[in-house]
């Protein structure tokens, strides 16, 4: 009983005193059994992080084409002359790794997907290159090449719709109700690409202007048809060799800009049939902004290859750019977007 009577109370000096120490002075682990935790998400092996690797940059040429196109896009909208050069160099980036990983083969699907991908960037960058119809064809070419070793080799295709007939079955029902180009219109355009066949002596040249002037012609009669025909028109540039693609494309063959000039002509003048394209898509929008279809929509900066390749026509040259040179006087009239027509 005494003892009892003895112990320390809760509220004695002496237990609180051994309270506050034990408080303040943390408890020793056993250092055997601690372990280090890295850092979150890290994981290492004998060969490096594994989630690291999932995380790097693999494909840099479609990183550089993707920052390629989006500089462009906000250079064309605000006229930053800075972004125009960033967007060139980022471009010229992406050209030459994917040249060299072109050189060293598709290995995977993924790698082809993205090869495709930056063919479809660099494809659109392009369109805001004033020179850059030529570069515009170059891609179309390396996006066929690429789609049908991918295809040879019986890889998946992320991109579906660009190569198969899907797309047709989507736009059928707007393209079957595409107006007809005003008859003086397509008729101005026949009779400008008849003037200059006797022109077209290699073979090359024969087989685009001939296509490009059944394409003309098929305006008068049926939208449907002159689709039809620009869609087969850009499939041509895949057939064409080496050689003749790079001889279609120089500045200096005056037949080459002459087929160019009539070729960029007929689609601005095809414009309320092309935009059948824009239709499925613009349904969905309509959904969430009402009255949205049937609104003219910019969509062809294009205009600007017209002007480059009218630009030094010789003299003797004149009489056969004339009807293109009028499409290019009613486009910056404002009046593309109605098929240069009221």
């Amino acid at each position: 009983m005494d003892a009892y009577w003895n112990t320390p109370s809760g509220d004695s000096s002496e237990t609180l005193k051994s309270d506050s120490q034990s408080s303040m002075v943390p408890a020793k682990r056993d250092e055997s059994s601690a372990t280090k935790r890295g850092r979150k998400g890290h994981a290492k092996s004998r060969t490096g992080c594994k989630n690291c690797k999932r995380a790097r940059i693999k494909y840099d040429f479609l990183l550089h084409a993707m920052l390629a196109l989006a500089a462009a896009d906000i250079s064309a909208k605000g006229d930053e002359q800075q972004l125009r050069v960033t967007a060139m160099a980022y471009r010229v980036k992406s050209i030459e790794s994917l040249n060299r990983a072109i050189e060293s083969g598709i290995q995977t699907f993924i790698q082809g997907n993205a090869m495709l991908a930056t063919c479809f960037a660099l494809l659109f960058q392009s369109v805001f290159i004033q020179d850059g119809l030529g570069e515009y064809m170059s891609f179309i070419r390396g996006t066929l090449a690429i789609g049908t070793k991918m295809g040879y080799s019986q890889m998946k295709f992320l991109f579906v719709k660009a190569f198969g007939d899907e797309q047709l079955e989507l736009i059928g029902p707007a393209l079957s109700l595409a107006p007809l180009v005003h008859p003086d219109i397509s008729r101005a355009a026949c009779k400008s690409l008849e003037k200059f066949g006797f022109m077209c002596e290699k073979e090359s040249e024969a087989l685009l202007y001939g296509k490009l002037l059944c394409m003309a012609r098929n305006l008068v009669t049926s939208s449907q048809d002159a689709y039809m025909e620009l869609r087969n028109y850009y499939g041509l540039f895949m057939f064409l060799s080496q050689e003749d693609f790079v001889n279609f494309i120089d500045p200096a063959n005056i037949v080459g800009r002459l087929i160019q000039a009539h070729f960029v002509s007929v689609q601005l003048i095809m414009t309320p049939i092309t935009n059948s394209e824009l239709m499925p898509r613009q349904v969905v929008e309509s959904e969430k902004e009402p009255n949205i279809l049937g609104k003219p929509s910019p969509m062809s900066p294009t205009a600007g290859w017209l002007r480059y390749l009218h630009s030094d026509i010789p003299s003797h040259m004149v009489e056969y750019f004339q009807w293109t040179l009028w499409v290019e006087q009613q486009v910056q009239n404002g009046k593309l977007y109605t098929g240069v027509y009221n």
